[in-house]
């Protein structure tokens, strides 16, 4: 009995992604889309219809648009980072400079106390030396 065969533009689609993202060959594909070799290669023929557990895995680890995939609408990933607002990116910025500056603030906490700390024993260390 002969099955339907996929669609070849979601079969091209697939095979775009997984180059652009997954994989530039197939054997590196095959442990990160947990698909054998074999599999991926009929899948982009278009003799066998994706899954929806791999559409899943796509989704889920390389951000894949699932209406890209399927009816060629949108991008090929949800996050299309080149089209950040301006605002996010700068947000983005000021909370890592809010968290290096806390950061900052605590290694001179410590290097305070390590040079306290390393006064003390070279002080010990100068009354030891008296002694002898």
């Amino acid at each position: 009995m002969k099955t339907k065969k996929a669609d070849l533009g979601v079969a091209q689609r697939f095979k775009e992604f997984r180059k652009e993202f997954v994989a530039n060959n197939m054997i590196e594909a095959e442990p990160l889309l947990n698909l054998a070799k074999s599999q991926i290669s009929r899948i982009e023929r278009g003799e066998e219809p994706i899954t929806v557990a791999t559409i899943k895995l796509l989704v889920i680890n390389y951000d894949l648009n699932r209406d890209w995939l399927l009816d060629n609408q949108g991008n090929k990933q949800k996050k299309d980072l080149s089209k950040k607002t301006g605002l996010a990116t700068m947000n983005e910025m000021g909370d890592r400079i809010d968290t290096l500056s806390n950061e900052i603030s605590i290694l001179k906490q410590n290097l305070k106390k390590a040079w306290e700390i390393i006064e003390r024993h070279d002080s010990e260390i100068d009354k030891l030396q008296e002694k002898f």
